[in-house]
């Protein structure tokens, strides 16, 4: 028996999904209940252990995948990015993604072996050991570090709007974490949803 997500406001849910092999144990991902379907902001790794969790926990709700019409991508990590491929080619979700992640996760995972490189050079260069940095970037685009890219249907650039029921996000670009990040913010609920930026 599975323990239903929490509701953390009227129509939002926080799902907890599983990271394999991570010094995390779970990506937080939140859906949110809208006039057409669900809308899921974020979505997690490209594995059949997060697959499930995220399928059971929405059967646990009353649903399926296939209620999902939009995936937010806050950014373009493995453990935010990573079932976005699926739900988009399987279930017919409409991916959202900032322009400078686009681009980020076509080097990092279209390009993996000139990432890994590029990566363990810059780490060097600011003064990390060889050896650590070698080991630190030895897994990048590989296992469950590695990922399907989906080409988004909304390119962000910040500044958008999200509606959901009678929340009103306004998508805003906070670059750092990765070059595209975006957090949500709806000003009159008091609600943040910031991905990996805090």
């Amino acid at each position: 028996m599975t323990i239903p997500a929490p509701q953390i406001h009227p129509g939002i849910w926080a799902i907890s999904l599983p990271m394999t092999d991570s010094i995390m144990t779970a990506v937080n991902v939140y859906l949110m209940r809208d006039h057409d379907g669900y809308v899921l902001i974020d979505c997690g790794l490209e594995v059949e252990e997060s697959r499930e969790a995220l399928r059971q926990a929405l059967l646990d709700l009353g649903m399926t995948p296939d209620a999902i019409h939009t995936v937010v991508v806050t950014h373009g990590h493995h453990d935010h990015a990573g079932l976005a491929d699926y739900l988009h080619r399987h279930h017919g979700a409409r991916i959202w993604l900032h322009e400078s992640d686009l681009a980020y996760m076509r080097h990092r995972y279209g390009r993996a072996d000139e990432f890994r490189e590029l990566q363990r050079a810059w780490l060097q260069r600011y003064g990390m050991p060889a050896d650590l940095a070698e080991r630190v970037t030895r897994a990048l685009g590989r296992g469950t570090q590695a990922m399907s890219l989906a080409e988004p249907d909304r390119v962000l650039v910040g500044g958008e709007t999200l509606e959901v029921a009678d929340l009103r996000f306004e998508i805003q670009w906070t670059p750092g974490h990765t070059p595209g990040h975006v957090c949500l913010v709806d000003p009159a609920h008091q609600l943040l949803l910031s991905g990996d930026h805090i």
